[in-house]
């Protein structure tokens, strides 16, 4: 059986800021890019957050420069 990476189990949208905030974006410039509130990408993080086990950013990049999602 073929592990499926941790990545997988995120919505589009939370994959999609997980991999703008791994090249250093904040929430604030993230949310005003994709049109949405800043509330909005933050409840995105925080579920990315809590979906990967992420306790820091710096867990977020690892995991991002590890698994080749950012460059």
């Amino acid at each position: 059986m073929i592990e499926q990476p941790l990545h997988s189990i995120l919505s589009p949208r939370e994959f999609q800021i997980l991999c703008m905030m791994a090249t250093g974006r904040r929430v604030s410039d993230i949310s005003r890019t994709l049109g949405i509130s800043v509330k909005t990408g933050s409840t995105y993080r925080i579920r990315m957050f809590e979906k990967m086990k992420f306790g820091t950013i710096v867990d977020l990049i690892t995991y991002a420069i590890r698994h080749k999602l950012v460059e």
